[in-house]
């Protein structure tokens, strides 16, 4: 299990943080707008470095003063672990990442 959970941190930390920071800098310059993933390079699923990787992103808007909402957060899945994925989330103090198991 160890060995599956850091691999699976290895990748997912990486993108779900770059996705998540992604999303939060076209916040920051479209305050009010909708997000679409799909307009993110960061934020697609993938081939990584231990399988398929996957996106789970809510449906969201940003707010009027340029933030993603309160507790929004990414997560990655890869093809390769049933049982470990990555989670991002932000808050206005910032993004905390970590590994959960399903």
């Amino acid at each position: 299990n160890y060995v599956e959970k850091s691999k699976v941190a290895e990748d997912g930390l990486i993108y779900a943080k770059s996705c998540l920071n992604d999303l939060l800098a076209y916040c920051i310059e479209h305050p009010g707008e909708s997000l679409r993933y799909e307009n993110f390079d960061s934020c697609q699923n993938r081939t990584a470095f231990y399988g398929e990787i996957t996106f789970t992103i809510p449906p969201a808007n940003c707010s009027v003063n340029g933030y993603l909402p309160e507790n929004f957060a990414v997560e990655v899945h890869s093809s390769l672990s049933d049982k470990f994925y990555v989670k991002c989330v932000y808050n206005k103090g910032g993004i905390k990442c970590y590994t959960e198991s399903h």
